[in-house]
């Protein structure tokens, strides 16, 4: 089967942040959409600005088309299973959970009924105008040849990532759910200290941080993202690790610290 997206019709499950995101792109791309989500309203309002029809269950979608599924981890699951009811309804089928181990059985047994399914974790944000250069990472293709080129017609010029699915949910806990937690703890001190913020460099970087955290539905802070055993782990390790410096501050050890921390570069590699 080839993939050509040039006036596809697409179905996009759960009309949050990234779902209008993908909503709004895939509009301006010529593409024709349906749309779902739990919360009504939310589909009707992304609806009327995209001019997509809102469904009010998913039976109700046409067959042949594409699909997003851009709900919480808690629900991607069962989404992907009544996805997996009508295999042979979609062209191809694109999830983009920021975790991909709770949805990776579900995902694995709708590629062994035959449909293409890509687990995509984009990592911009619903105010990206441009996916020129944005960077997306792609988990653990099945059929690397048709993935890859379903995320370059969906995402033309998109930098992807190509990552084994333990390499990417570890990474994630510390890319996501530590900075998101670092925001907030910044955010609470700031709050509670009522000092002047100076605009200096570290600061300007540290508010963007703020501003990220906070930005965040409700609804992300409850998900397992952030309340999994695994991420809750490094978030505690980061405190340990914060006294464990202020502990050394001063100290030559810390500063051989300085030192090695300095040398150390780490850069994603690409697809």
């Amino acid at each position: 089967m080839t993939f050509v997206l040039e006036a596809l019709d697409f179905l996009i499950v759960g009309c949050g942040l990234m779902g209008g995101w993908f909503a709004r792109h895939l509009s301006g791309m010529g593409h024709s959409l349906e749309l779902y989500d739990v919360n009504r309203r939310a589909a009707e309002a992304v609806a009327s600005e995209v001019g997509g029809r809102a469904l009010r269950d998913l039976s109700e979608s046409s067959d042949g088309r594409g699909v997003i599924v851009a709900v919480p981890i808690s629900s991607a699951r069962e989404v992907l299973r009544e996805l997996g009811s009508r295999p042979d309804g979609w062209r191809f089928v694109v999830e983009i959970t920021a975790l991909k181990g709770p949805v990776a059985a579900e995902v694995r047994r709708l590629r062994r009924k035959g449909m293409t399914v890509v687990m995509l974790h984009p990592l911009f944000g619903p105010r990206t105008r441009d996916v020129g250069g944005a960077k997306v990472v792609h988990v653990e293709p099945g059929d690397e040849e048709r993935e890859r080129k379903v995320i370059e017609e969906l995402l033309p010029g998109a930098e992807v990532i190509r990552m084994g699915l333990r390499e990417h949910d570890a990474a994630v806990r510390y890319s996501v759910a530590l900075t998101h937690f670092i925001g907030l703890a910044a955010a609470s001190l700031l709050a509670r200290s009522r000092t002047r913020k100076l605009p200096t460099n570290s600061m300007t970087v540290l508010m963007r941080l703020v501003e990220i955290a906070l930005s965040e539905p409700e609804s992300f802070y409850r998900d397992e993202l952030m309340r999994s055993t695994s991420s809750v782990n490094v978030m505690r390790s980061f405190l340990r690790e914060g006294e464990r410096l202020l502990g050394l501050l001063g100290r030559e050890p810390f500063y051989r610290n300085l030192r090695r921390l300095r040398e150390v570069q780490d850069f994603p590699t690409r697809h």
